[in-house]
């Protein structure tokens, strides 16, 4: 057990050399200690290793098997293994995290400089032979864009989100730590798109945050009014789910690229989340599929039918919306986002609520009855009302009333989203 625990940390030390790790000489330094105090045996090397690395490392190595509970709201997804073809993508998106985070320091958000910062990295391949090299020498896989770090980490302390718990959630250091010393590969967990955008997600391995890819057009949207935006959520009590970051990744071999937003995972309570919808107000094709209709996928307008929230916050909660959706019309100039919902039906289980009966500690409103906690947000708030919604509009038209259509411009859209709510919400 000490001689592979002794061999593991030099394979973590080689790792991090190869990686070209942030902050390297400080955490080889560290290796170098700890290796030094495996082989004088102050420490109990038992104490760090599974009975089962092995088997568990193979397992979640190459199939991505997990040990790790899924969590309610990703019962779809999927760890990725080391041959899955996005799982390069997954460990450079990890080390672009990483280098990001380290590379901030703590200091307050200069608007002449912050809001327009760039950092550009490029990230070799530990399984492609690549033939394009970087400025260092190096063979290059993927050319990493992280735009307004700095904006994006005095969000993340505005959610008391501090950056070792950023890092241990997404980070490249705690996912080959957890590798080696753990015997398995928690990776990211990946999740297709439901809906119409296409996108894909990743899931951090507990389900803290997660990564979607977003169109060019919703990056520059988000960086064009990203002062007012981060004026407005460190500033106001919002429903709106906040964006902790933001990448372009370019993959000069494949002549492709995307851009990746890093966001909060809106459902992050212990209880156990069991129904989702995805609502907005409209009715035009806003049903699920019965084929994929599984635990974790959301349910949309006609699937919720007539139902009612009832809450004892209603005033408060509608105020929330008016003013969010105001921001969204005015400020942002955006439409067609979404009110995410997660119910919980309450059991012997439940945990959380604060004794008020109005609202739990996690941030759930309480029904009046006491049956329900409802966990809301609204998400998908970067698509513009620009000349594809505006067809979209006039296609449909011929065949559905505007009122059901759910793209409208942003000035239209809002109001309805309000007065949909102030109707379901008693």
């Amino acid at each position: 057990t000490k001689q592979h625990l002794l061999n593991a940390t030099v394979m973590l030390k080689n790792l991090l050399i190869s990686l070209a790790c942030p902050k390297q000489e400080e955490r080889i330094s560290n290796l170098e200690k700890y290796i030094n105090s495996i082989q004088t045996e102050q420490i109990d090397s038992n104490t760090y290793l599974t009975d089962n690395i092995v088997p568990s490392l193979i397992s979640s190595f190459f199939y991505g098997n997990t040990t790790t509970p899924p969590s309610n709201r990703i019962r779809v997804a999927w760890s990725l293994p080391l041959l899955h073809y996005n799982f390069n993508l997954a460990l450079n998106l990890s080390l672009a995290i990483q280098h990001s985070v380290d590379g901030c320091v703590p200091t307050a958000v200069a608007p002449s400089i912050h809001f327009k910062e760039t950092s550009i990295r490029c990230l070799p391949s530990a399984f492609e032979d690549t033939t394009q090299t970087s400025n260092q020498g190096g063979k290059v896989s993927y050319e990493i864009t992280d735009y307004a770090p700095q904006v994006f980490r005095a969000i993340r302390e505005h959610y008391k989100i501090t950056d070792k718990m950023f890092l241990s959630s997404v980070g490249i250091e705690n996912w080959l730590i957890r590798l080696i010393f753990g015997g398995e590969m928690n990776t990211f967990q990946q999740i297709g798109s439901h809906g119409k955008s296409g996108s894909i997600f990743y899931y951090s391995y507990d389900a803290q945050f997660m990564l979607k890819t977003v169109t060019e057009k919703e990056s520059e949207c988000l960086l064009r009014h990203l002062s007012d935006y981060y004026y407005y959520i460190t500033r106001n009590n919002t429903l709106i789910v906040p964006y902790l970051g933001l990448l372009k990744v370019v993959c000069p071999r494949a002549n492709t690229e995307m851009y990746v937003c890093i966001m909060k995972n809106l459902f992050t309570s212990k209880n156990k989340i069991d129904e989702i919808y995805d609502l907005k107000g409209s009715t035009d094709g806003r049903s699920t599929p019965l084929q994929d209709r599984k635990p974790g996928v959301p349910l949309k307008d006609l699937d919720f039918g007539d139902r009612i929230i009832s809450i004892k916050l209603r005033d408060q909660l509608l105020s929330v919306i008016h003013s969010d959706t105001q921001f969204l019309a005015s400020r942002m100039e955006t439409m067609d986002y979404s009110f995410l919902l997660g119910i919980h039906n309450v059991g012997p289980n439940t945990e959380g609520t604060d004794g008020s009966n109005k609202m739990t500690i996690d941030g759930g409103y309480v029904s009046t009855n006491g049956e329900h906690i409802y966990y809301v947000g609204i998400i998908d708030y970067l698509v513009e009302f620009g000349k594809m919604k505006n067809l979209e509009v006039i296609v449909k038209g011929f065949t559905a009333s505007r009122e059901s259509i759910s793209a409208m411009p942003p000035v239209q859209y809002g109001p309805r989203f309000h007065s949909f709510f102030s109707k379901i919400i008693s």
